[in-house]
């Protein structure tokens, strides 16, 4: 059943047919979501934003079918989809509500701080939620 969905949906992103702006908002409308569950909680690394950026231009560059080896660029791609990158805007969007919302004193401090018992990893200390919100 889920497999049948999948090419259902593959149909529609890659139906030359169908407007670009109607593929669009179907990508955005059934895809993100299931992309972006739970992003809230994230803490965005180098590591992380390249694939997300990588994995949104796959989007684009499937649902017009262009080839990964064609010279197109991710800007030409973008004008040709009448697209800006906004999938890491919405997700620290996201990230910056959900900080907001939190009411209750013991979840800030825990999304804040980040603390775990137990013994301290070696090495660098990792990549603070809190540091990540402040730039």
């Amino acid at each position: 059943m889920a497999k049948q969905a999948l090419n259902t949906l593959d149909n529609i992103l890659r139906n030359k047919n169908q407007s670009v702006n109607v593929r669009t908002r179907v990508l955005k409308c059934y895809v993100w979501p299931v992309l972006l569950y739970g992003c809230e909680s994230w803490t965005l690394t180098a590591a992380l934003i390249k694939n997300l950026e990588a994995g949104d231009m796959w989007f684009y560059r499937k649902m017009q079918r262009i080839s990964y080896m064609a010279t197109r660029t991710n800007k030409q791609v973008l004008i040709q989809v009448n697209q800006s990158r906004s999938l890491l805007k919405t997700i620290k969007k996201r990230q910056f509500e959900f900080f907001g919302h939190n009411k209750s004193k013991q979840l800030q401090h825990l999304t804040v701080c980040g603390k775990i018992c137990g013994k301290n990893a070696r090495g660098r200390p990792r990549k603070m939620y809190l540091d990540q919100l402040k730039n």
